[in-house]
């Protein structure tokens, strides 16, 4: 089948919350998406996070209409809005594409540490799925180095903060000093586990960690020497806390007003970090009730401008370095079969019409 690197993506930079957090698979209708597509992509990795969903594929379909058919059909979204989002790449823009991602540079907060491990559970997910042609594992490998090189050889990271770090601010600039507040961590994944540690590190009076997979939870409010709940638990904690950042995977409402309860006198702060989105927007129609979630909180949010001239170059080294093996993997049976007929033929000459082909194909 064979056929170009082809990418097609719904990202924040041209997508609202409302149509992402519709665009959320879980693992197993991700694995059910690279075995669908096997029919029309030789090569398929399917990337979806908080901020993105994206297709990575090689194969010779590059209609960006009938990727978006497919799309309206699994998600059950109207053509017509995802038309209007969706952006498609296809060949070296593509490749340079997920190079960018992996670095951080198509992050809203550039150069977030998270999506390099999420470019790489993408990358084994397809792996284990044996979904990946010679083209997309090698792409693959060459966006994981981009993204580990720029982490170890530029300061990207440097004044640029993570979103569990954004979140814990935020609540603090609404109630203050933390060290007598009641904070309930909704989640027990990892993004739970290192707002836990922020919050640890300034002291939070109590810290308390409600999850649906008790055992993850108790592991994480152990870390940060919080206490832990069950899901069950979760109305009666909301009773007696301050704050509440909400951070599951969960693709439905898991706190609402009746979970709050109408009757309540004391402020609660509420932040959402999680797409789809944990809190029903319509809490703020309670009194004395704030909520901010994913996309308020990373708004205007910058990385060194030094580090981000450093990773565009790493990226650009990286691509040339990918093109490269592409170019040698085209020109390689060319090269066998001229070998192949020029047996008998003088060596210098084989060698310059072997010269000449590899120009050729380069340029």
């Amino acid at each position: 089948m064979s056929g170009q690197l082809f990418y097609i993506g719904i990202t924040h930079r041209t997508t609202p919350l409302s149509v992402r957090e519709s665009l959320r698979p879980d693992d197993e209708k991700r694995r059910t998406m690279l075995s669908r597509l096997a029919g029309m992509a030789d090569g398929r990795m399917v990337l979806s996070t908080c901020e993105r969903f994206e297709v990575y594929a090689t194969t010779p379909c590059t209609d960006a209409a009938e990727w978006i058919e497919l799309l309206s059909q699994w998600f059950h979204l109207p053509i017509g809005v995802l038309a209007r989002f969706a952006r498609t790449q296809v060949g070296p823009a593509a490749a340079e594409h997920l190079l960018r991602v992996a670095a951080g540079l198509e992050s809203r907060i550039v150069g977030e540490a998270q999506i390099l491990g999420q470019v790489r559970d993408a990358f084994l997910q397809a792996t284990q799925a044996r979904a990946l042609d010679p083209d997309l594992s090698t792409l693959g490998r060459a966006a994981i180095r981009t993204g580990k090189r720029v982490r170890h050889e530029t300061l990207i990271n440097c004044g640029a903060r993570s979103i569990a770090t954004i979140a814990v601010e935020h609540v603090a600039r609404k109630l203050g000093p933390l060290n007598d507040r009641t904070i309930l961590i909704l989640g027990s994944g990892k993004l739970a586990a290192v707002v836990a540690g922020e919050l640890a590190h300034r002291s939070t009076g109590r810290l308390i960690v409600v999850g649906r997979n008790v055992d993850r939870a108790a592991a994480v409010a152990q870390d940060a020497h919080g206490d832990s709940l069950g899901m069950d638990q979760l109305a009666v904690a909301l009773g007696n806390c301050d704050a509440l950042i909400a951070c599951t995977s969960s693709p439905f409402h898991l706190v609402d007003s009746s979970t709050i309860g109408r009757d309540r006198a004391k402020l609660l702060c509420l932040v959402d970090l999680s797409v789809p989105r944990n809190i029903d927007p319509a809490v703020t129609q309670l009194g004395g009730v704030g909520l901010a979630h994913l996309d308020e909180l990373v708004e205007g949010q910058s990385a060194r401008k030094d580090g981000i001239a450093a990773a565009g170059r790493i990226v650009e080294e990286e691509l040339a370095r990918y093109n490269s093996w592409r170019e040698e993997r085209r020109v390689a049976p060319l090269i066998a079969q001229l070998v192949r007929e020029g047996c008998g033929a003088d060596k210098q000459a084989l060698h310059s019409r072997i010269v000449r082909l590899k120009a050729g194909v380069a340029a």
